[in-house]
């Protein structure tokens, strides 16, 4: 089996939009229109995607526990 690349990472934080918001914000990843319905429900994620489309983030509403190095992602821009 030959891997392309990630397709996502899963990541918990307090409040799904308002992480959301700030990843548009700041790198313009935008939620994925054809998966939003997902985070319709509580526990779902609110998947977020590329300019191109490409899904990168999976938010997930929990409370996480305190950042350290094991939680980093690390993006090629």
């Amino acid at each position: 089996m030959d891997i392309e690349r990630i397709d996502h990472v899963h990541m918990e934080v307090q409040d799904r939009r308002l992480a959301a918001k700030w990843y548009q914000r700041i790198l313009g990843f935008r939620p994925d229109p054809a998966l939003e319905i997902l985070s319709e429900n509580p526990d779902g994620p609110l998947i977020l995607a590329t300019k191109n489309g490409l899904p990168v983030l999976s938010l997930f509403a929990r409370n996480p526990p305190l950042p350290n190095r094991d939680s980093t992602v690390a993006f090629r821009l």
